[in-house]
């Protein structure tokens, strides 16, 4: 296009030097600019493959010390229960001290602090996600380190990398029946480096999400975390928020009502939802983590570390 249009301009210039020195100039720019797209296009394919033999490196070393192909691991049926709860989970203090912590956290106290993503557009809070090598640099952070009570009692042994949501939802004024804080879905969270797409690697679910309900006002109605089994078939546009066919209300498997120092884990494959709450003047507070499971092929392009800020986040609804 730029060729045919400097072609037109070019017929309307006087013959001789002019013409000569335009057609000149056009043609040096244009193969400049091809030059530089070959060069973007071959930096590209360096990246590429810098990160393909990095994962080859990883899946040559599990050979030698497992004697098989990573993706030659049988999956073995995943018979978890839906969910598990426990009662005071942490030692009194170590919780009263937690809650002190995150009532006077910086990430909550800022005003400006806005929504979690999709899904959760009436809730604030802050976000870390890090992979297994990160773990050092969320425990030094000065927004984790008080933290860490709730993450080294709720981290499973053999996860690839982790989501910790520092979650915010305020009251409903209102009747406000029937609606939720937080819409149905799944937690697919998973921070990978940019060049991840490149290579064709894909989010994946959570393979555990737990929450600890750290903040609960008195007298609050409502709030319960609510749970659908995994076999059930996927909601879909607005049985997301709540709203089935006809107005009915979508069917769950499991209700949890929340309280203070009360946990529950549940499948990071389950679609779950936060139902509204009011009675209060005063926003609840939770902690959330959500860990992963990632093959060793894949955990070069996982991202090791990052604060997440929550106007940049980017929420994405895993779709099966």
């Amino acid at each position: 296009m730029v060729r045919e249009l400097s072609g037109c301009f070019r017929n309307t210039l006087p013959e001789g030097e002019m013409r000569e020195g335009f057609e000149e100039f056009i043609n040096s720019k244009l193969g400049q600019k091809k030059e530089e797209e070959e060069e973007v296009k071959w930096k590209k394919k360096d990246i590429k493959a810098e990160i393909v033999d990095d994962a080859a490196q990883k899946i040559l070393e599990y050979v030698c010390s497992t004697g098989q192909m990573p993706e030659e691991e049988e999956e073995e049926e995943d018979k978890r229960e839906l969910y598990a709860m426990k009662s005071d989970y942490l030692p009194l203090a170590v919780f009263e001290k937690l809650q002190e912590n995150v009532r006077k956290h910086p990430g909550l106290l800022n005003t400006s602090s806005s929504s979690l993503g999709v899904g959760f557009d009436t809730t604030k809070g802050f976000i870390f996600r890090f992979s297994y090598k990160g773990v050092e640099k969320f425990k030094e952070h000065e927004w984790g380190k008080c933290l860490v009570p709730f993450f080294d009692e709720a981290r499973e042994e053999g996860m690839s990398a982790y989501v910790l949501n520092v979650l915010f939802c305020p009251p409903t004024y209102g009747d406000g029946g029937g609606s939720y804080s937080v819409n149905f879905h799944k937690d697919a969270t998973l921070a990978l480096t940019p060049e991840a797409a490149l290579s064709g690697v894909k989010q994946r679910l959570a393979h555990s999400v737990s929450v600890l309900y750290l903040d609960v006002p008195d007298g609050m109605e409502g709030g319960e975390l609510v749970l659908r089994n995994v076999d059930r078939e996927a909601l879909r546009g607005e049985e997301r928020y709540g709203r089935g066919k006809e107005g009915v209300e979508i069917e769950v498997d499991a209700v949890v009502e929340p309280k203070n120092n009360f946990s529950v884990k549940f499948r990071g494959d389950a679609e779950h939802a936060v139902k509204a709450f009011r009675n209060t003047t005063m926003g609840r507070v939770s902690l959330v983590l959500e860990q992963y499971k990632v093959p060793v092929g894949d955990k070069g392009w996982l991202l090791e570390f990052e604060l997440v800020e929550p106007g940049k986040y980017k929420r994405e609804r895993y779709e099966e």
